[in-house]
């Protein structure tokens, strides 16, 4: 549990206290409750939203689809991942473009594109579970296949919808950013190391502790 909880003491501690700053004037700025106060800040966020879709996007792609990827044996499954990929990478460029040239059409508001992410992920994710079994492997888990049928089931929804406003995406961004910033200040906390006069008053307890008991 102590390896758990436990952070290594550093003289770069400062750094995180510089991050969460960082963090924590991104989501002062970027916040949607200046909407209504004559700041020259007031819609920055609102003018970002593409950006924040092709941010959540990358990660996205980086941190799970790429490994996804990377570990698929069957050939089926693979391709239709790999397309899957391509399909979101592509998207994800066009996001980044359109924040400064409107190339993506209407439709594609940001509830459609976390809508086309899911779809795409609950039907490759079904397409796995049917060449699961017929190539001897063990059987595909049950609690998978309910979650692909979720995924395709919000997937579909969203896109038809557009229930999630550019609105709700802004406050799910600036909230991540503010918790980023709290975790990034109780780094820093607790990296600090020692002071060099803590630790000689500690040494000169343990010696009066020593000449006591002798």
């Amino acid at each position: 549990m102590k390896k758990i909880i436990s952070f290594r003491k550093t003289k770069l501690f400062w750094i995180y206290f510089i991050v969460a700053a960082l963090f924590i004037v991104g989501f002062v700025f970027l916040a949607p409750f200046w909407n209504g106060v004559d700041v020259p800040w007031k819609d920055w966020g609102s003018k970002i939203i593409y950006c924040i879709m092709a941010l959540f996007l990358t990660l996205y792609l980086i941190f799970y689809l790429l490994k996804q990827v990377q570990k698929r044996k069957i050939a089926v499954v693979y391709t239709l991942q790999l397309v899957e990929f391509i399909l979101l990478a592509i998207l994800d460029v066009l996001c980044v473009v359109s924040q400064f040239v409107q190339v993506l059409p209407e439709f594609f508001t940001p509830s459609r594109i976390l809508g086309i992410a899911l779809f795409l992920r609950g039907v490759v994710g079904l397409f796995h579970g049917y060449f699961y079994d017929a190539h001897g492997d063990k059987k595909y888990p049950l609690w998978q296949f309910c979650v692909d049928i979720v995924l395709l089931s919000f997937g579909v929804f969203f896109m038809s919808t557009d229930l999630i406003s550019s609105l709700v995406i802004l406050w799910i961004f600036v909230s991540v950013l503010l918790l980023l910033g709290i975790f990034s200040i109780v780094l820093g906390i607790m990296s600090k190391p020692q002071g060099k006069k803590k630790e000689k008053d500690s040494f000169a307890e343990e010696r009066k502790e020593e000449t006591r008991s002798e």
